[in-house]
């Protein structure tokens, strides 16, 4: 199953935030497929465009939202260029990778077992002798 059709699946059958459907799309294509909340959202965005889905009160839902009537595109409301429409869709997925840094940087703590150093993990010495470096007397 490709991944949007998977978004879509899951949507049509319990509405879901953004939270659930990454804890579902993980689970699913975990060898397969790195799956990210910014890829999700760039698909959610697409289906909301084509008005398959809609979000209401924090729950991505199927079929368009009744509740919003269309607006009028005029001038002011039209991307000006498509460079600016790319710069906006690149700080979208800067702002993705940043948010995957702070979920993996938030683990409880990571266990280092002796057997593994030099495979695994290497160890750092605090201090250097810099004057060694430099071939300096200090």
């Amino acid at each position: 199953m490709k991944f949007e059709e998977f978004i879509l699946k899951q949507i049509r059958e319990k509405a879901c935030n953004l939270d659930e459907l990454y804890f579902l799309a993980e689970k699913e294509f975990q060898e397969s497929l790195i799956v990210t909340k910014s890829s999700i959202y760039e698909v959610l965005e697409d289906y909301q465009a084509k008005e398959l889905v809609h979000l209401s009160k924090g729950k991505w839902k199927e079929g368009r939202d009744l509740n919003i009537k269309p607006q009028k595109t005029d001038e002011k409301h039209k991307v000006l260029s498509y460079e600016a429409k790319q710069r906006w869709a690149d700080f979208r997925r800067l702002l993705g990778y940043y948010i995957e840094c702070v979920r993996f940087d938030e683990k409880a703590a990571y266990k280092l077992f002796y057997e593994k150093a030099n495979q695994q993990w290497i160890s750092i010495a605090m201090y250097r002798d810099w004057c060694k470096l430099a071939e300096v007397s200090c």
